[in-house]
């Protein structure tokens, strides 16, 4: 086993000239030293640089969408009162979702009561109304 080892191991001369050479650290030109930091730093502010321009293409873009749907939905002709009697939340159908929001407004602080909640026609916004939403939720077709 001691013969294996032996075998492995470098003379001594080339171990001594190995440590000599790399013993030391070779010395860089100041111009190249600052060069090469130069270099790492405009690297560094470029991509910097297109982060920012990529988030400030995001949120106009994200703008640019809002403008959009806003305009969508402000347009004229675009019903503002539930197409179906009784669809408080407007999706276009009456389900018991429509009763619950309903029943939240009549339980809620008190308020003015528009048209399209007074689903009775009775003027007043209570649990008549609610009730008639509901009955028109579960109602069989």
């Amino acid at each position: 086993m001691e013969n294996i080892d032996q075998q492995h191991e470098a003379p001594p001369l080339l171990l001594d000239e190995l440590r000599r050479s790399f013993g030391h650290t070779p010395g860089v030109p100041t111009e190249v030293d600052a060069a090469i930091l130069h270099e790492a730093r405009s690297g560094f502010h470029r991509r910097r640089r297109f982060a920012l321009a990529v988030r400030w293409v995001g949120a106009a873009g994200a703008a640019a969408a809002a403008v959009v749907i806003v305009a969508l939905n402000l347009r004229p002709g675009k019903p503002t009162a539930p197409a179906v009697a009784g669809d408080v939340d407007r999706n276009g159908s009456v389900n018991i979702l429509d009763a619950f929001a309903l029943a939240k407004r009549v339980h809620g602080p008190p308020r003015a009561v528009s048209a399209w909640e007074d689903v009775n026609r009775d003027g007043v916004l209570d649990q008549r109304d609610v009730d008639q939403v509901a009955q028109q939720a579960v109602r069989l077709r």
